[in-house]
């Protein structure tokens, strides 16, 4: 009698556990089998050329993009600082702008939005790597240089990098921005973002050719290399109206000089995006990986005009990438077995 209680017991005990297991299991598998499936997509492009997809952005500018960063002041505040710059990497010579603007919820009238946007005080320092102090600056709402219209709440400075702090050719490093801002009713702010300070080692010259081969198109761009060693040329074709078709990049060992390398747009993304053409070049960059950071060079936009072809001369047939596609097997033979 008790070891069939026993036994009754450890069965329902068993089954408490199990139920949820396999209900666990039964949610995992779509799961694994989606990202079986995410797999099989991408490995029909090689890693070196995808397609982007409609609607989306040109990655090379997105990338290069300087994002928005917010500093909070006291806490359960309403308001906050909003601080920005006017680019990602700069180069000796170059004009750094830095914007701030206090934000809160809408102001009920322009005259209270006025109001607010005078009433911050904004300062901010400048670092190198090493610690050193490069400059001191004051955030100023007066329409004057990088300052578009005088009192809209929008703070701005303009820094020139001065060519003696640049780092050397192929190399690039990271200025901090410490910034502080205090306003009228005494609540402070307080944060750091920063900016790269970049001297690229090769440039591209503006020359570019590009051809068929094996049923992809090949870009051409001729640079002029002031120091050997590594460097990653990326690119994205986009149709007449800008909108981007794929993107491609490549890996050199260059020596100094001027030369030509390339890239390859793989056919496939073309052929099913019915992208026959004219098409362009619509970005274009070259990057020094001598050290870290690597030394983000310039995007150039438009640059060559690609000509109409066939769609037959691209291919249709999927790249296969082996690594992706055993992945995705492992992942359908865990959830089959699941």
């Amino acid at each position: 009698m008790h070891s069939t209680i026993h036994r009754s017991l450890s069965i329902a005990a068993l089954a408490a556990i199990i139920a949820p297991l396999a209900q666990a299991a039964e949610l995992q598998r779509p799961l694994a089998l989606d990202a079986a499936a995410s797999y099989r997509e991408a490995a029909r492009y090689p890693e070196w050329s995808r397609p982007v997809r409609e609607g989306m952005p040109d990655p090379i500018v997105a990338q290069r993009t300087p994002t928005r960063q917010v500093l909070r002041g006291r806490q359960h505040s309403e308001r906050q600082l909003a601080v920005w710059a006017s680019g990602i990497a700069f180069e000796a010579g170059q004009n750094v702008d830095l914007y701030a603007s206090l934000e809160d919820a809408a102001p009920r009238s322009l005259r209270e939005a006025l109001t607010r946007g005078q009433a911050l005080t904004i300062t901010a320092t400048l670092v190198d790597e090493a610690g050193r102090t490069l400059a001191e600056l004051d955030y100023a709402d007066d329409g004057r240089g990088a300052d578009v219209l005088r009192g809209d709440g929008v703070y701005s400075v303009r820094y020139r990098l001065a060519p003696e702090h640049a780092p050397a050719p192929g190399h690039a490093k990271s200025i901090m921005v410490k910034l502080r801002a205090l306003a009228a009713d005494g609540e402070s702010f307080a944060g750091s973002g920063g900016f790269q300070y970049s001297s690229p080692g090769a440039r591209l010259t503006g020359v570019f050719d590009n051809a068929l081969r094996d049923g992809s198109l090949v870009l051409r761009a001729q640079a002029e290399v002031l120091a050997a060693g590594r460097y990653h040329l990326a690119a994205t074709l986009s149709d007449l109206a800008g909108r981007p078709i794929a993107e491609a990049q490549s890996a050199h060992d260059l020596k100094p000089g001027v030369q030509e390398i390339e890239l390859t747009f793989y056919g496939l993304a073309l052929h099913e995006r019915g992208a026959a053409g004219p098409l362009r070049v619509g970005s274009i960059t070259l990057t020094s990986a001598l050290g870290v950071p690597n030394a983000l060079g310039p995007v150039l936009s438009n640059v060559a005009l690609i000509p109409a072809r066939p769609l037959s001369a691209y291919t249709d047939r999927a790249f296969g990438r082996p690594d992706l596609l055993e992945a995705a097997r492992r992942l359908e033979v865990d959830a089959l077995q699941r």
